[in-house]
């Protein structure tokens, strides 16, 4: 599985510290390699809370939905 993380658009809404989130995506995922680039998604990546797996953009309008939608779809 392939998991992308943008680490620009989460500084921008200073969710949390990013080894926080990388730990949290680790124990729903599994652990994974987590990327944590630019993924081209800043239009909306500015208003919403994404991660790319697999190259599909998984999007919530907060974080706290965000996992919830990764707990259901991909939870261990």
């Amino acid at each position: 599985m392939k998991v992308n993380y943008c680490q620009k658009c989460h500084d921008c809404k200073r969710i949390k510290n990013i080894s926080i989130v990388e730990k949290e995506l680790n124990d729903i995922l599994g652990e994974q390699q987590i990327a944590t680039r630019c993924v081209s998604y800043c239009g909306p990546g500015r208003e919403k809370h994404f991660i790319l797996i697999d190259d599909e953009i998984i999007d919530a309008t907060s974080y706290e939905e965000l996992l919830n939608i990764l707990k259901e779809d991909y939870g261990n």
